[in-house]
């Protein structure tokens, strides 16, 4: 992860999971549909653990990847029963090895964003080698914000503002085809912040 950005989570790590514990989440209507109790999904970029806790809830057998090692311990002082489920890493270079095989689903939440251009073709190649054949991907990436100047928002952190097409085209040339697409309002109504929802399905 761009060092500017993991630093802004290492420093502010506790608001940010109290900020993303009371958020909306734009993965209910999905979750449900897409992925189904028993299924193997990944939350690669879990945060707070907030949807990952949603998944199980499910009966989904899912697991999280975090960057921030302090969100990682504060998402297990909360809640103990995640401990196991979630490993520190990041996409694309810093994938841990996840013991069971391959992911029928992954969910990237607020991940794309962070991601330069010259990782992109490494971000999907990682995804690829998790899923299994015929696995979906739910991704939500903010598309507009107002506190974005030159790819970097106030805060100093990494935030690319792709349009709906660059997103097909980044993932449909990477073997992937579109199911359905949603734009939607910010979960802590933040004005001037859009995002945008795409479930992909890799084709075996």
């Amino acid at each position: 992860m761009d060092e500017k950005t993991a630093s802004f989570y290492r420093e502010n790590a506790s608001g940010l999971f109290d900020f993303y514990r009371s958020a909306g989440t734009p993965f209910d209507t999905d979750i449900l549909n897409v992925f189904r109790p028993g299924e193997r999904v990944l939350d690669g970029g879990c945060g707070s653990g907030r949807d990952l806790k949603k998944l199980l809830e499910r009966g989904i057998d899912a697991r999280g990847m975090e960057p921030s090692e302090e969100l990682i311990r504060l998402t297990l002082e909360a809640d103990p029963d995640l401990a196991g489920r979630i490993r520190q890493g990041a996409f694309p270079d810093d994938v841990p090895d996840f013991p069971g095989g391959g992911f029928d689903g992954i969910l990237l939440s607020a991940v794309l964003m962070h991601i330069p251009d010259r990782d992109l073709s490494g971000l999907t190649s990682a995804l690829k080698s998790l899923l299994r054949p015929g696995g979906r991907l739910i991704l939500s990436s903010a598309s507009e914000r107002d506190d974005v100047t030159g790819n970097r928002d106030r805060t100093g952190r990494l935030m690319i503002l792709r349009s709906r097409e660059e997103i097909l085209r980044i993932f449909e040339d990477a073997g992937f085809r579109l199911i359905r697409e949603s734009s939607s309002a910010d979960g802590q109504n933040r004005p001037g912040v859009i995002w945008y929802t795409a479930v992909f399905h890799l084709p075996a």
